[in-house]
Parts: C-alpha cells; sequence; structure tokens
C-alpha cells in the first residue's frame, strides 16, 4: 500500500514486484505478488482496472488514504485483541512501548482535550 500511495498513479504487477526487489531485498514470484493484489481487490483497499495491458497486466489503483487504510488496520486490531475496548487498547500500548517525554506530553494534551471534549 505505501508503494501505491507514493505512487500517486495506478500500478503494474511488475512495479508492485520492482518494488519489493528493492526496497526489502525479497524477490517474489509473479503469482504471490497477484495473490497479494487479489486480496486487497477483495478487502476494497484496491481496484483492479478493467483493460488487461500486454505484458504489464492490470493496473491498480489505492480505494482508500493512507489515513483511512490506518484506522482500518487500528480499529481491527482493537476488535480483535483487545474486544473492541478502545481503552485496553492504549493502556496495553502505553505499557509496552517506550514513550519520550516529549510523547508523553502530547498524549497528555489528547487527554486533556478529551476531557474538554466531554465536559469534564
Amino acid at each position: 500500500m505505501k508503494f501505491m500511495w507514493a505512487a500517486k498513479k495506478p500500478v503494474v504487477l511488475s512495479e508492485v514486484k520492482a518494488y519489493f526487489r528493492e526496497e526489502y531485498q525479497k524477490e517474489y514470484a509473479n503469482s504471490t505478488i497477484h495473490t497479494l493484489l487479489q486480496r486487497m481487490v477483495a478487502k476494497g483497499y484496491i481496484s483492479q482496472g478493467e483493460r488487461y495491458i500486454a505484458f504489464s497486466g492490470y493496473s491498480y489503483t489505492c480505494l482508500v488514504s493512507e489515513d483511512e487504510y490506518l484506522l482500518q488496520q487500528l480499529n481491527q486490531c482493537r476488535d480483535i485483541h483487545f474486544g473492541g475496548s478502545a481503552c485496553r487498547f492504549i493502556v496495553s500500548l502505553l505499557q509496552t512501548q517506550e514513550i519520550t517525554a516529549e510523547e508523553q506530553d502530547k498524549i497528555q494534551e489528547c487527554m486533556d482535550e478529551l476531557r474538554r471534549r466531554s465536559g469534564r
């Protein structure tokens, strides 16, 4: 998805394959990349072009922004691993991550804003 967002244009299988090779030094078979792309189509993250392009295959386009995708992934993690509890999710993150003083200040600002909005 990161590659597709950065491309800001439809991409083809060979471009995705090249990205994995260059970025992660991983060489995947065309069938593996195709399966990955089809799963992303099935989940509604990307769409497949209708025209097959000779020597390139189908083109693929993002349907969700990076922010939308991240929100979906966070919500899925919260629901699956924390029974839908935002509190358990956040507390788990706070207890298991090293958090700088700057980050603690930002978290406190967010909590203060949340309290202001809820009238407490």
